[in-house]
């Protein structure tokens, strides 16, 4: 028999034995050679050079003898088992009796031989090195097999997509990480347990699962699947069967894809594309969409009704076909790249000029490259009637104004001089007939200079508010703390008599007529004095900045009104306490709202009876072209 087959042909065994007797070694090995196995031999009955061989090379097999004078195969024995994969060894002995080879056998050797059986050597050296051949083979499997699961088990913890694994009893056996963040339940929670005791009646994932486990083969669904939160997913599920080596199906794999996200966006785009149709047929101004070249593709019942033709008809044309000759160059000069918002003529089928405003813009698709352009047409005929109406009644509203600007002018500077002769000649009969006509005549009397005087003051508003609007000066940036002080040095005298303080804040530069802005403080500081209270008045100027404007106030502890006259007091003529009580014409407030909205801003009270009052203006930052 020829045992070349034990290694790969043109190789050689490596074979460590283990005998004290150098004859009966020699005779040993010559029985392998003879029987065709070719080995590589180290011999020798040193236990110490035993171990350092062993730790040396690797050996396809052991042949010991069971007595090596003093040591023997107990002690081999114990050596291999600190040796991973250690080789097979074969006893090579003298009859040992049954229970002490029996012992061996059962303390690991492969096999035993006894030295007068020689013959069956071969064949024991054979079958222990083929057998062990198969048990590092089935190790080194064992070994990748692990190694391959290591890796899938990795490679589903961390797939992005949820993967679970079912065995024939609907039995979780898998639940990755991703798996537990798109339906919620964790892995503790899912392990050894049936889908549908886990996710419940609505379950569309074992069912398919289920489905794929009865019949076998791929399957590709989607499905609604309850969160363990309660919330709805929509899943993509992909499953396959696993089966065992005889094609019996052992479980399922299913893999999910979370399409909750696109099927929004699918419903969504549905959605959008219905409102577009909808809003384009139903819009109550004119659509048209057009391709690059300008041909008319579609239209929609509003652009039909402005021109009066039949949607069929304006699908034949262009949309330069419809415009007025002089306006066909605009519509060709347009550019693709930016909305364009034009002023057209448009032929109405009857023949006469439809204006209107065209703006329109272009689709792109996709890879961005233009795919037709879309119009939104608004008739703007009537409005375009109406500016010129418009611009007709403000020229003639401006020369109305001038015209009675002109009369207020002329009308108080003209009503002067007959006044002041009235109002002379009445302090003149005061004077000499003072005390002789009786306390009648001199109640008369002094009755008419009252009135001549309060004549004269409301002249002079009258001329100073008239002059407001028609002889301001330019603005130009004006320091307000500056205009402030002078309003201040105007009313000393009153500030003085009533000792009232007069504090402010740092104040800004604005654009404004100085002479008015002064105007404006002085109106509306001595309204503080004027209207004071039992305590000394105080008035505090501050300003802030409002998104782009000054925000004035001027605060007083003054007598304070009741919030429902707070606009009535900006009208001409408009008091709050009669003349005999509080001095003045009720103009001061009106002069003070015509400053502000000539500086292009707005003046508002806050006040409450015995709590002072609170006058708020506006100033931009910015000159506005107000004036």
């Amino acid at each position: 028999m020829n045992f070349q087959s034990t290694r790969d042909r043109g190789s050689e065994l490596r074979i460590l034995y283990l005998d004290a007797h150098p004859e009966e070694a020699a005779r040993t090995l010559a029985t392998l050679e003879r029987a065709g196995i070719t080995a590589r031999t180290d011999v020798t009955s040193d236990h110490e050079e035993c171990i350092r061989l062993l730790e040396e090379n690797e050996y396809d097999a052991i042949l010991s003898d069971s007595d090596l004078g003093g040591w023997g195969a107990v002690e081999v024995l114990e050596d291999l088992r600190t040796i991973e994969s250690s080789p097979p060894l074969i006893l090579v002995t003298r009859y040992l009796g049954e229970d002490t080879a029996g012992q061996l056998l059962l303390d690991g050797a492969a096999d035993l031989v006894y030295k007068d059986r020689l013959a069956l050597l071969p064949i024991a050296v054979h079958r222990a090195v083929r057998e062990q051949r198969l048990r590092q083979g089935r190790a080194r499997a064992e070994i990748a097999l692990r190694s391959a699961n290591q890796v899938l088990t990795a490679l589903i913890r961390c797939a992005p997509l949820p993967v679970t694994v079912i065995d024939e009893k609907g039995t979780v056996n898998v639940w990755n990480p991703a798996a537990e963040e798109v339906l919620g339940w964790g892995k503790e929670e899912t392990l050894g347990k049936t889908l549908s005791q886990v996710l419940g009646t609505d379950n569309g994932l074992a069912d398919l699962l289920g489905r794929s486990l009865a019949q076998g083969g791929v399957i590709g669904a989607e499905t609604s699947q309850t969160r363990k939160d309660g919330a709805t997913v929509d899943l993509r599920i992909f499953s396959a069967p696993l089966t065992d080596e005889h094609e019996r199906t052992r479980g399922v794999i299913g893999m999910l894809t979370d399409v909750t996200e696109r099927n929004l966006i699918i419903e969504a785009f549905r959605e959008s594309k219905e409102r577009f149709q909808s809003a384009f047929t139903h819009a109550p101004i004119g659509m048209a969409i057009s391709s690059l070249d300008g041909r008319i593709l579609r239209v929609n019942t509003a652009f039909c009704e402005m021109l009066g033709y039949p949607e069929a008809e304006l699908l034949r044309t262009s949309c330069a076909e419809l415009a007025h000759e002089g306006d066909r160059s605009k519509m060709s000069a347009g550019s693709e790249e930016e909305p364009a918002r034009l002023e057209l003529r448009l032929r109405h089928r009857r023949g006469h000029l439809v204006h209107v405003q065209w703006n329109t813009s272009c689709v792109r698709g996709a890879n961005r490259e233009p795919q037709y352009k879309i119009g939104q047409v608004v008739d703007i005929t009537e409005s375009k009637r109406a500016d010129q109406r418009i611009r007709r009644y403000a020229g003639e509203l401006e020369r109305s104004n001038q015209d009675l600007q002109h009369f207020a002018y002329v009308a108080s500077h003209d009503l002067q001089e007959p006044l002041r002769m009235v109002r002379g000649f009445v302090e003149l009969l005061a004077r000499r007939y003072q005390g002789k006509l009786g306390q009648d005549a001199d109640d008369y009397i002094q009755y008419a200079v009252d009135g001549a005087t309060r004549m004269q003051n409301l002249i002079r508003g009258l001329l100073a508010y008239s002059r407001v609007g028609t002889q301001g000066k330019s603005f130009e940036p004006v320091d307000t703390s500056e205009a402030l002080n002078q309003a201040l040095l105007n009313l000393q005298a009153a500030i003085q008599e009533h000792g009232a303080a007069v504090t402010s804040d740092p104040m800004p530069v604005v654009p404004a007529d100085d002479t008015q802005l002064t105007q404006l403080f002085q109106n509306l500081i001595g309204n503080a004095v004027k209207f004071r209270s039992q305590e000394p008045p105080k008035i505090h100027v501050s300003v802030s900045d409002k998104n782009g404007v000054w925000q004035f106030a001027v605060s007083d502890n003054s007598i304070g009104f009741d919030p429902q006259h707070a606009n009535r007091i900006f009208q001409m003529f408009q008091r709050l306490h009669g003349p005999t009580k509080y001095a003045g014409t009720g103009i001061g407030l009106a002069l003070c709202k015509r400053i502000v909205e000539r500086h292009g801003g707005s003046i508002w009270v806050e006040s409450a009876p015995d709590k002072g009052s609170t006058f708020f203006f506006t100033m931009p930052q910015e000159a506005t072209g107000a004036a």
